[in-house]
């Protein structure tokens, strides 16, 4: 159906585009997955599900073959602060010692060179955000990026953007 504000990853290893979420457009947060292979879109019922949101972003993690989720907003717009991984099949929850504060409108992308996951700024419904977290598969690290002279800095606050990683740069 139509939508907005969803997120979608290629996941490499069943070799299929999956979609989450989203909002239709009379505004209320979907809470559907789909695939997309070989030109054909596929309905999935998977068992697990996270709550329907919109805003949330996705990326593919490589090591352990598994697509990952944060955040998001319902559909009253309140930011969500919650991670999910998709193996294919079913969703489950995440719940790690330390989750980055929750956010909507925000990127995410696999650092191949460091196996990372990296989040970005997004909004938390009240102000935009210049912050950077990375995920190791076990648990959230907020950090400082610096430059080569030491000092601290990082693209201005900033939501409704996409991130990717450049394997030529080997940075994202």
């Amino acid at each position: 159906s139509a939508r907005t504000a969803h997120s979608m990853f290629l996941d490499e290893a069943r070799q299929e585009v999956v979609m989450f979420g989203g909002a239709n457009p009379n505004g209320v947060a979907l809470g559907d997955t789909w695939t997309y292979q070989g030109g054909q879109w596929s309905f999935l019922t998977p068992t697990t599900t996270p709550a329907a949101r919109s805003g949330h972003a996705m990326a593919y993690d490589p090591s352990t073959s598994t697509g990952l989720l944060f955040g998001g907003e319902d559909s009253v717009g309140v930011p969500l602060s919650d991670m999910w991984t998709w193996d294919g099949l079913d969703w489950s929850q995440v719940t790690p010692a330390t989750l980055p504060p929750s956010r909507s409108d925000h990127g995410l992308a696999y650092d191949r060179y460091r196996n990372r996951l990296v989040l970005f700024g997004g909004t938390d419904g009240a102000a935009r955000l210049d912050d950077v977290w990375e995920w190791d598969g076990v648990d959230w690290a907020q950090i400082t990026p610096a430059q080569p002279n030491g000092f601290a800095y990082g693209p201005a606050a900033r939501d409704g953007f996409v991130m990717e990683y450049d394997p030529r740069s080997e940075r994202v």
